[in-house]
């Protein structure tokens, strides 16, 4: 186990940033709209 927290402590915390913003607001507005006319059909 303490391997495990070395390695994570060394090099794996860097791997994980988080979310990340992909788009502006807008342009989630506007394909929340498209879905919400049914222009854009829901993926299965």
């Amino acid at each position: 186990m303490a391997i495990v927290a070395i390695w994570y402590a060394v090099s794996a915390k860097n791997w994980f940033t988080g979310p990340k913003i992909q788009g502006t607001e807008s342009g989630l507005e506007a394909i929340e709209e498209e879905y919400a006319e049914g222009i854009v059909p829901p993926e299965l």
